[in-house]
């Protein structure tokens, strides 16, 4: 019988922490957050893009050989 009772506690437990660690692995973004995270991600983007190479230029879809932050 003690052996039943702490197999169902651990199938309890085992259940529940699945069930927490699921729900806590759907955290989205939503409204405000979103806003912040574009607007500090706009200071980023300001970038002068020089020559013709394999780096990716922030502003554009080109290959460029080098880019300068101002």
């Amino acid at each position: 019988m003690k052996l039943k009772n702490w197999l169902i506690a651990g199938i309890l437990f085992s259940g529940l922490v699945t069930h927490l660690s699921l729900s806590i692995g759907n955290c989205e973004y939503t409204g405000i957050s979103l806003s912040n995270i574009e607007a500090l991600s706009l200071g980023e983007t300001n970038g002068d893009c020089r020559g013709i190479g394999s780096v990716d230029c922030p502003t554009s879809t080109i290959k460029v050989q080098f880019v300068s932050y101002l």
